[in-house]
């Protein structure tokens, strides 16, 4: 090339309707691969997107999941009373005619896959109790950034949520959902029912991680073993170099 010209190269690769780019504090080649998701271009069809811009710490993101005691504190409300949290604590009564039930199971993949966390998770819509429309979810972590939520209803729709996590600046950050569906009209409406709810449970948590903090020696209880677990599995994503609020190098 032209002398005193220098060009820096990324490794990217397309897949799953995105455009990945590979990047280590430390310039390493990638320590593991995404997981190419073949429902997504074959049998289901996109059905809807939303995003977020986040202010806070990128791994309060994906440490949702391991807060296992939360989904019961702040999702129990039906997602067609929004999100906002005074108004939800005022409507708190209506829980008793609608309500979602969580019941959850968290761990990490067998190695080689130890860079994937897994996620199970019936969903359980109410009404006086009573479950009327069931939502099973395979959810797969892939390093920091990237979730797939495979989902199946009882009425046989079944289809794919992806979630992209991408930092923009120091403490902000973009979400990005998609959803893919199967089974034509019925499918879309049922993706775009999960797109809703999707984002007015995230909704809650920002609330919530707006005003989260990270303390040194934390007293955990038994209930919150998994955000022990998961804490220590989300450690091996940092490096020597990766940034952090304590420097000045931002």
């Amino acid at each position: 090339g032209p002398n005193g010209v220098r060009l820096k190269t990324w490794l990217n690769v397309e897949m799953n309707g995105f455009i990945y780019v590979w990047h280590h504090a430390e310039g390493l080649q990638p320590t593991y691969n995404l997981t190419k998701i073949d429902a997504i271009n074959s049998r289901c069809r996109y059905a809807g997107r939303t995003e977020h811009l986040f202010n806070g710490v990128y791994q309060d993101i994906p440490e949702n999941a391991g807060d296992m005691s939360h989904f019961a504190q702040l999702h129990p409300s039906s997602v067609f009373l929004g999100s906002d949290l005074n108004v939800l604590n005022k409507l708190k009564s209506l829980t008793l005619i609608m309500s979602h039930k969580f019941t959850a199971t968290w761990k990490v993949a067998e190695a080689p896959n130890s860079h994937i966390a897994i996620m199970k998770l019936l969903l359980q819509t109410c009404l006086f109790d009573y479950s009327f429309f069931d939502i099973n979810l395979h959810i797969e972590q892939v390093g920091p950034s990237v979730v797939f939520l495979h989902f199946k209803t009882m009425c046989g729709i079944e289809g794919i949520l992806t979630q992209n996590m991408i930092p923009v600046r120091p403490l902000e950050h973009r979400l990005v959902y998609q959803v893919y569906v199967n089974r034509g009209l019925l499918g879309k409406l049922v993706g775009k029912f999960i797109l809703h709810g999707e984002a007015a449970q995230v909704e809650r948590d920002i609330y919530i991680w707006r005003d989260k903090k990270y303390i040194s020696n934390p007293a955990f209880t038994k209930e919150d073993s998994n955000i022990v677990k998961h804490r220590k599995w989300f450690s091996q994503f940092y490096s020597e170099n990766s940034k952090t609020l304590n420097s000045l190098d931002w």
